[in-house]
Protein backbone atom coordinates (compact mmCIF):
# COMPACT_ATOMS: atom_id res chain seq x y z
CA UNK A 1 0.00 0.00 0.00
CA UNK A 2 2.81 2.39 0.90
CA UNK A 3 4.72 1.53 -2.26
CA UNK A 4 1.69 2.43 -4.36
CA UNK A 5 1.28 5.75 -2.54
CA UNK A 6 4.97 6.57 -3.15
CA UNK A 7 5.07 5.37 -6.77
CA UNK A 8 5.84 8.18 -9.18
CA UNK A 9 5.84 6.43 -12.55
CA UNK A 10 3.25 4.22 -14.24
CA UNK A 11 5.74 1.33 -14.09
CA UNK A 12 6.20 1.78 -10.34
CA UNK A 13 2.43 1.96 -9.86
CA UNK A 14 1.93 -1.20 -11.88
CA UNK A 15 4.57 -3.04 -9.86
CA UNK A 16 3.17 -1.92 -6.51
CA UNK A 17 -0.40 -2.76 -7.53
CA UNK A 18 0.59 -6.19 -8.86
CA UNK A 19 2.65 -6.97 -5.78
CA UNK A 20 -0.29 -6.16 -3.50
CA UNK A 21 -2.65 -8.44 -5.40
CA UNK A 22 -0.14 -11.27 -5.65
CA UNK A 23 0.73 -11.02 -1.95
CA UNK A 24 -2.96 -11.23 -1.02
CA UNK A 25 -3.24 -14.34 -3.19
CA UNK A 26 -0.14 -15.83 -1.56
CA UNK A 27 -1.59 -15.08 1.89
CA UNK A 28 -4.67 -17.11 0.96
CA UNK A 29 -2.35 -20.14 0.73
CA UNK A 30 -4.05 -21.15 -2.50
CA UNK A 31 -1.59 -22.19 -5.18
CA UNK A 32 -4.33 -22.01 -7.79
CA UNK A 33 -5.39 -18.49 -6.82
CA UNK A 34 -1.77 -17.34 -6.73
CA UNK A 35 -1.08 -18.73 -10.21
CA UNK A 36 -4.20 -17.09 -11.57
CA UNK A 37 -3.36 -13.76 -9.96
CA UNK A 38 0.18 -13.81 -11.38
CA UNK A 39 -1.26 -14.52 -14.83
CA UNK A 40 -3.92 -11.83 -14.48
CA UNK A 41 -1.36 -9.25 -13.38
CA UNK A 42 0.94 -10.15 -16.26
CA UNK A 43 -1.86 -9.83 -18.82
CA UNK A 44 -3.91 -6.91 -17.52
CA UNK A 45 -1.75 -5.06 -15.01
CA UNK A 46 0.22 -3.12 -17.63
CA UNK A 47 -3.02 -2.00 -19.31
CA UNK A 48 -4.41 -0.59 -16.09
CA UNK A 49 -1.51 1.83 -15.69
CA UNK A 50 -0.92 2.91 -19.29
CA UNK A 51 0.78 6.30 -19.08
CA UNK A 52 -0.97 7.81 -22.09
CA UNK A 53 -4.47 7.17 -20.76
CA UNK A 54 -6.41 8.00 -17.64
CA UNK A 55 -4.90 5.63 -15.10
CA UNK A 56 -6.81 4.95 -11.90
CA UNK A 57 -6.58 7.55 -9.15
CA UNK A 58 -3.49 6.38 -7.25
CA UNK A 59 -4.67 7.71 -3.91
CA UNK A 60 -8.11 6.11 -4.26
CA UNK A 61 -6.57 2.84 -5.45
CA UNK A 62 -4.18 2.82 -2.47
CA UNK A 63 -7.09 3.57 -0.13
CA UNK A 64 -8.93 0.53 -1.50
CA UNK A 65 -5.82 -1.61 -0.99
CA UNK A 66 -5.55 -0.32 2.57
CA UNK A 67 -9.19 -1.17 3.34
CA UNK A 68 -8.70 -4.69 1.99
CA UNK A 69 -5.52 -5.11 4.03
CA UNK A 70 -7.17 -3.88 7.24
CA UNK A 71 -10.04 -6.32 6.75
CA UNK A 72 -7.65 -9.21 6.16
CA UNK A 73 -5.54 -8.29 9.21
CA UNK A 74 -8.70 -8.08 11.34
CA UNK A 75 -9.79 -11.52 10.16
CA UNK A 76 -12.95 -10.07 8.64
CA UNK A 77 -13.21 -12.39 5.65
CA UNK A 78 -16.60 -11.15 4.48
CA UNK A 79 -15.50 -7.50 4.42
CA UNK A 80 -12.19 -8.40 2.76
CA UNK A 81 -14.02 -10.36 0.08
CA UNK A 82 -16.58 -7.60 -0.53
CA UNK A 83 -13.88 -4.93 -0.75
CA UNK A 84 -11.71 -7.08 -3.03
CA UNK A 85 -14.67 -7.73 -5.31
CA UNK A 86 -15.52 -4.02 -5.46
CA UNK A 87 -11.88 -3.22 -6.23
CA UNK A 88 -11.79 -5.85 -8.97
CA UNK A 89 -15.00 -4.54 -10.52
CA UNK A 90 -13.60 -0.99 -10.48
CA UNK A 91 -10.49 -2.25 -12.29
CA UNK A 92 -12.58 -4.14 -14.84
CA UNK A 93 -14.73 -1.05 -15.50
CA UNK A 94 -11.60 1.03 -15.99
CA UNK A 95 -10.19 -1.48 -18.48
CA UNK A 96 -13.46 -1.62 -20.42
CA UNK A 97 -13.63 2.20 -20.57
CA UNK A 98 -10.02 2.29 -21.77
CA UNK A 99 -10.72 -0.34 -24.42
CA UNK A 100 -13.78 1.53 -25.67
CA UNK A 101 -11.85 4.81 -25.77
CA UNK A 102 -9.05 3.19 -27.77
CA UNK A 103 -11.38 1.47 -30.25
CA UNK A 104 -13.41 4.65 -30.80
CA UNK A 105 -10.29 6.50 -31.97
Amino acid sequence: VSALRRAETPADRRKADARFHIEVAVASQSVRLTRLEVRLQAELGPLLWLPALDAPDVSGWADQHHEILVSIAAGNASAARRLAEEHTVAGAHHLVRTHLRLTDS
